[in-house]
């Protein structure tokens, strides 16, 4: 429900704050006071696009706050706490959209900064804003179809069919993917295998390219190794004197420590030295020219150069390419083994989905008579004595199920059915689509309802036969009505009257003898009487049964 509404400078509407209660609201006035400003100002909140004549003052802002409670609306709640918008444990949702002067505007919601779009998307969970001449919600096909459900107490099984047909079509796009992709792999596959077949028979091993490399350069270099081995033989051969004169030193006294100091790091690099010796010369027994080895390598290195090349890999990513080939070989092998599995998933949740949409779908066509007949009744109370309803059904398979539908109407019999929206008179489709809304609240959470004179081209008995529909719908749905009609005023538990001054437009709440006062007025006319002030005290009285 709306809880409150805050308009700052908005057309004659200087600094206006209201609190609604919950029921039916009705909000009275004179001609041009202008009564409409408040639904006016709600659609221009909730997203519509500002015109520059609308601000009060030239270098003023419009500022527009709505407070809503959402606690009914699961929708709303969904939405908004999907979003971060606030908290499933205590849902707001508090609705602020500031208009600049240069037409630029902001829109909030809990104090985040929201997108125009955004805000009408919320804004049917919201409310039902309904001029002589607007009425996109009902005759919208989508919503029609969840009024039906709803009537028929068909939601859970609704939401179910939605998430069926989801599950389904995630499988049939997974499935249209891998048919895709096994389609574009079909040559590629062949020379896949083709250039992995070629790195098998090239037999890599881990190591080996290093390995092949270090022995060349030996190969390639073994005259000139050999030859500096046998210098460093002939010259290390040079230290016997060295060694003999060590040993004479290990006879000296060695109170000294320089002396016993210098003698044992003397004697450690000679034998140093001496290890040295025998490595390289076990080292120089491994040297050997060996022309035939060396081609050997040769050739086995240009083939695995050869294969990079043709790879266009370094030579060190061979191995890495050939993992990655047999990867990619067999992810195209589990792919034709997926789609045989998709295939099976398809098919069974396609099925699954069918089973419990032709569930629904009885449900809707079984309710459809019912929901017509029982909205059919209000018509005659309401000045439509040869007004009906119908409900079309088209096949169309989507996430509502098997089929769309669309509300057809007539007010005179020897027309046809017509969809909503094709009704010329705008009084008419207010009452058919009242209704629809009657029948509708008893098993739906509807968002507010806020009409603009919904009882436009009738009077008296009608008046007071829409005023009770009225009444009866704000049971289960907040209904804030501007209207003419005493008769549809009296039966509001809250009760407004728009006035203007000096150019400025206000709202009173009326109570007590101010409510009477305003109901003799707009039976009276200019001239309230005695007679007038008893039949406005009359009809709040009729009112209350």
């Amino acid at each position: 429900m709306l809880k409150q509404l805050s308009i700052q400078n908005y057309l004659l509407v200087e600094n206006l704050s209201v609190e609604f209660t919950r029921g039916m609201t009705t909000v009275t006035g004179e001609s041009g006071a202008g009564k409409s400003i408040l639904l006016d100002a709600l659609d221009l909140l909730l997203g519509a696009r500002a015109k520059r004549d609308e601000i009060l003052h030239g270098d003023a802002k419009i500022e527009l706050v709505a407070e809503f409670d959402i606690g009914m609306s699961a929708d709303a709640i969904a939405i908004l706490v999907q979003d971060d918008f606030t908290d499933a444990k205590a849902p707001e949702c508090i609705i602020r959209r500031v208009i600049n002067p240069d037409g630029r505007s902001r829109a909030f919601i809990n104090n985040i900064p929201v997108t125009q779009q955004f805000l009408r998307s919320i804004a049917d969970f919201l409310v039902d804003i309904q001029g002589q001449d607007d009425f996109r919600r009902i005759t919208s096909r989508k919503v029609q179809l969840q009024i039906l459900d709803e009537y028929a107490n068909s939601g859970p099984l609704r939401v179910q069919v939605a998430q069926l047909y989801s599950d389904w079509q995630k499988t049939l796009k997974e499935l249209e993917d891998a048919i895709a992709l096994e389609a574009n792999q079909r040559d590629r596959v062949e020379l896949l295998g083709y250039q992995f077949q070629e790195l098998l028979d090239l037999d890599l091993a881990g190591g080996e390219l290093d390995s092949l490399e270090d022995e060349r350069k030996i190969l390639e270099n073994s005259a000139s190794i050999s030859e500096t081995l046998a210098i460093l033989e002939v010259e290390l051969n040079k230290l016997d004197l060295v060694r003999s004169k060590t040993k004479e030193l290990e006879k000296l006294p060695s109170s000294s420590k320089d002396l016993v100091s210098g003698r044992e790091t003397l004697a450690t690099a000679l034998n140093l030295v001496d290890d040295a010796q025998n490595d390289l010369r076990s080292y120089g027994t491994t040297v050997k020219e060996d022309p035939q080895r060396l081609s050997e390598i040769e050739a086995r290195l240009g083939k695995i150069f050869d294969m990079a090349r043709k790879h266009r890999v370094p030579p060190e990513e061979l191995l890495n390419k050939q993992k990655q080939l047999a990867k990619e070989i067999e992810e195209i092998d589990q792919n034709e083994d997926r789609i045989t599995v998709l295939e099976s998933e398809v098919e069974a949740r396609e099925k699954h989905f069918r089973t419990s949409a032709r569930e629904l779908s009885q449900k809707r066509r079984k309710a459809a008579p019912e929901f017509c007949s029982e909205v059919n009744t209000h018509f005659a109370s309401m000045g439509l004595d040869r007004g009906a309803i119908d409900i079309a059904f088209d096949d169309r398979v989507s996430a509502e199920g098997l089929e769309q539908l669309e509300l057809l109407a007539r007010t005179v019999e020897k027309y046809d059915f017509a969809p909503l929206r094709k009704i010329a008179s705008g009084g008419e489709m207010t009452r058919v689509n009242l209704a629809i809304q009657a029948v509708a609240a008893k098993n739906s959470h509807l968002p507010c309802l806020i009409l603009d004179e919904a009882d436009v081209g009738v009077g008296g008995t009608i008046s007071d036969s829409i005023g009770r529909l009225l009444r009866t719908l704000s049971e289960t749905t907040q209904v804030l009505c501007v209207t003419h009609a005493p008769q549809v005023a009296a039966i509001g538990q809250q009760h407004f009257k728009v006035t203007r001054e000096n150019e400025k437009t206000n709202l009173m709440n009326l109570e007590g003898e101010d409510r009477v006062r305003e109901l003799a007025r707009m039976l009276a006319g200019s001239e309230v009487t005695p007679e007038t002030t008893d039949f406005a005290k009359n009809l709040l009285a009729q009112a209350m049964d």
